[in-house]
């Protein structure tokens, strides 16, 4: 038994000299093959640390959603300013003359008589003449 007792002894001391923890040993000289240790559930340290995600993921999305419209605000300002200066452009507008490119080249006004207008002269002597010629020749005439 001291033998036992012995052996017990020196299973529990390290060879670096330092002892470990003994184990527990019930009344036959047989020890526990585990230590009992207290038991908790880890839900609690599990929200905890979904809870402190979840604030993170939430300040991203509103840091995002906060990016977006006012990339979507400044896009519709540049939409109109681009819509404005389109219609600016569209619109005709008279340009003025300038009056240094219309001068006369030579510089001297001509001024010539105005022509005047004869009218045409559809029945001549020779015309007539064909005509009695060909009616003669035709019974019935040219018309």
């Amino acid at each position: 038994m001291k033998k036992a007792l012995e052996m017990k002894e020196n299973v529990n001391s390290c060879p670096t000299g330092k002892k470990r923890k003994r184990s527990q040993v019930d009344a036959n000289g047989h020890r526990a093959l585990t230590e009992p240790q207290p038991f908790q559930f880890s839900t609690s340290d599990r929200a905890a640390t979904r809870r402190a995600f979840d604030e993170v993921v939430e300040e991203k999305n509103f840091s995002r959603s906060e990016m977006e419209s006012r990339y979507a605000d400044e896009r519709a300002r540049q939409e109109k300013r681009e819509i404005k200066r389109m219609r600016k452009n569209m619109v005709h507008h008279a340009c003025p003359v300038q009056y240094e490119d219309m001068r006369p080249l030579g510089g001297k006004v001509v001024h010539m008589q105005l022509t005047e207008p004869k009218t045409p002269k559809f029945h001549t002597d020779t015309r007539v003449a064909m005509r009695k010629q060909l009616s003669h020749m035709q019974p019935g005439g040219l018309f």
